[in-house]
């Protein structure tokens, strides 16, 4: 009986010694506390045709073009940086006299990518709203001045013949 009990005694330390040695390990091993995948860099430069810089530039960022909220403006360099959860985006960029930007990227996790966009004049304007037109009374353009003579008269001009010479 007591050989009984010290190898029960023994069994138990042993177990107790197994247990605290791969206990750490088997936790270490599982992450209790999921990791948010590294995010992703996008900077992003905005120029015109003619390669000026266009400070203000609002820069948004959807999942689709009717998804899109702004993220950044640019800068006095015409440039613009954020970081961004890993996936597929619509990035666009508007800003005023110029035609509305947008192209398809994919971000990865830990990446930057430097994206370049060269934007266009607009060929519209705002639309222009008058008030009171029917007020203004409306007159018939006067006829352009054409004198009858000819203001100066200097007569004929006259003509030399080039001789060549050789």
């Amino acid at each position: 009986m007591i050989g009984a009990r010290i190898l029960v005694m023994v069994c138990v330390r042993i177990a107790v010694v197994v247990i605290a040695i791969l206990l750490p390990v088997e936790l270490s091993s599982v992450d209790l506390c999921a990791q948010p995948a590294p995010q992703g860099n996008v900077a992003i430069q905005v120029t015109t045709f003619a390669g000026a810089l266009i400070h203000g530039a609002q820069i948004g960022i959807g999942s689709g073009p009717s998804d899109i909220q702004i993220v950044a403006k640019t800068d006095g360099n015409g440039k613009a940086s954020f970081d961004i959860a890993p996936g597929n985006y619509v990035l666009s960029v508007t800003t005023s006299a110029f035609e509305p930007w947008t192209r398809e990227i994919d971000v990865r996790s830990g990446a930057s990518q430097i994206v370049h966009a060269t934007l266009e004049l607009t060929t519209y304007g705002d639309p222009m709203i008058f008030s009171g037109v029917d007020d203004i009374p409306l007159h018939e353009p006067e006829p352009a001045f054409i004198p009858a003579q000819p203001l100066l008269n200097f007569g004929p001009l006259p003509i030399r013949s080039a001789k060549r010479r050789w």
